[in-house]
């Protein structure tokens, strides 16, 4: 039976079926972790345009997280009564299921541009994100998507970082909440063979065919030539290479952090440190300094900057009409006419898989850990440093979660043998910390809002290790102090 959507009422039996023939150990590795967690109602919501991909990992993640999930659909009316239709298509499917749908038109001042449409997408997922307090935002890329998006950027001469995209996992900073893309490892073909064969509905973007969009051309002509021409199956070779270049963008990411810690790098980089390392370490440093300072310089200025380097010699790039760099014998330095703004972020939930990332090249991973009597006996006795690592009661966190967020006014916090309650503040001008760290260094919480870590200090007395615990959640933090 069928309603007037052309939606069956037997949706939720095959939603279960689907799960059945790709369960969560064929997700992409990267996103399991989160579906395996103790989950509250209503943490993770589902991207839905309609499409075959968004109805599959709709459907999919319905049947494993039940019906608290929330869908965000996006009508932007670029196709008329298409865009109607699909918005229709999206209700009736949710309905078929009993989850609810969080939707927004705008039709109004929107470029058909894949970039404005991005922009606009963003801000309507980071709104409902946010006022429905969503933790994690689940999308339906697929192989194919990887592929494209790999070819797309190797036009434009991108390193290992823009070719590792999409990501299984990205933060989304300002919105204070996690993407995770766990179809990463599935075809196009697959998914919408799969959904025929159970006839379950799905839209068909007709603007997908069409050649005045670079991504189409790619993916009509240039990709389809490769699968033919191949002696390979070309989309397990784009897989393969994908996570080797992320594991590389990750090591780069850590060496990185590492050489910043212990460096103070504000408005100039010492040319004793860059000189150490290879090329593309020093490419890495640079970027994460500049984009740190929000400024991206084209690829073109920094093959410039680095050659100079290489060759020892003196110039100055532009990277915006109000800044440049400028390199000289000694350093790397930033001139500019404008103040640099203060990196602004939304309160995180932490979650225990994975790695966060903040403004100013910050990163911060929480993991809970069945401690051996060993690292317990290390750990109490201060064998470990304070300034990037932490290890916390597990029985001490308010529902077992934990959150992130920036200083605020009147903090009091208790580091561990500490004899009483003190101004956050307070201990941070004892330990004479400049302006810019106190107010960008990462403060763990509780649900309740105490403080449990600030990276610098021994973690609360309320979350201290006794040698009789062994649950604790280990917290790592890396980031230049400054």
């Amino acid at each position: 039976m069928r309603d007037n959507k052309g939606v069956s009422n037997d949706l939720r039996e095959k939603s279960k079926h689907l799960l059945s023939q790709i369960p969560l150990n064929l997700w992409h590795k990267s996103t399991c972790g989160y579906f395996e967690l103790p989950r509250e109602p209503n943490c993770f919501a589902v991207a839905c345009s309609g499409g075959a991909d968004s109805i599959f990992a709709l459907l999919i993640t319905y049947a494993l997280l039940g019906s608290k999930i929330k869908v965000l659909h996006l009508n932007h009316g670029l196709r008329g009564s298409d865009s109607d239709e699909d918005e229709e298509l999206v209700f009736s499917v949710a309905s078929a299921i009993g989850v609810e749908v969080l939707s927004s038109r705008c039709f109004d001042n929107i470029r058909d541009d894949e970039g404005s449409l991005r922009s606009v997408r963003i801000d309507f997922f980071t709104s409902k994100m946010r006022e429905h307090a969503i933790k994690y935002l689940i999308q339906g890329h697929n192989l194919d998507d990887v592929a494209e998006t790999m070819l797309w950027r190797l036009a434009r001469g991108a390193g290992e970082e823009g070719l590792c995209a999409p990501r299984p996992t990205s933060p989304q900073d300002q919105g204070g909440y996690l993407i995770l893309r766990p179809f990463l490892t599935l075809s196009r073909e697959f998914i919408r063979e799969t959904l025929n064969k159970h006839e379950i509905p799905f839209s068909i973007d007709q603007s997908n065919t069409s050649s005045r969009y670079l991504r189409n051309r790619l993916r009509a002509n240039t990709l389809q030539s490769w699968k033919s021409d191949s002696d390979r199956d070309v989309l397990k070779g784009v897989e393969t290479s994908r996570d080797q270049l992320d594991e590389v963008s990750q090591a780069l990411d850590h060496w990185a952090v590492e050489i910043e810690g212990c460096n103070s790098f504000e408005k100039s980089i010492d040319l004793v440190v860059l000189k150490k390392l290879p090329r593309a370490m020093r490419r890495k440093i640079i970027v994460r300094w500049l984009r740190s300072k929000r400024l991206f310089p084209p690829t073109k200025t920094l093959n410039e900057v680095l050659d100079g380097l290489e060759r020892g010699l003196s110039l100055k790039a532009n990277l915006s009409p109000e800044s440049s760099l400028s390199l000289n014998e000694k350093s790397i330095d930033i001139i500019c006419s404008r103040k640099f703004p203060s990196p602004t972020w939304a309160t995180h939930a932490l979650p225990f898989v994975g790695r966060w990332s903040f403004p100013r090249t910050q990163t911060l991973k929480a993991e809970i850990r069945e401690a051996s009597a060993a690292e317990i006996t290390r750990i109490c006795t201060g064998e470990i440093n304070q300034e990037v690592e932490a290890w916390i009661n597990y029985a001490s966190v308010t529902d077992g979660e934990l959150f992130v967020r920036r200083r605020e006014s009147g903090d009091l916090f208790q580091p561990l043998g500490s004899t009483g309650q003190k101004k956050l503040k307070d201990f941070m001008i004892d330990r004479k910390w400049s302006q810019i760290r106190k107010e960008n260094c990462p403060i763990v919480v509780d649900r309740r809002g105490q403080i449990l870590w600030v990276p610098g200090f021994p973690p609360a007395e309320s979350a201290k290790l006794e040698a009789s615990i062994a649950r604790v959640i280990r917290l790592t933090y890396s980031g230049a102090a400054s």
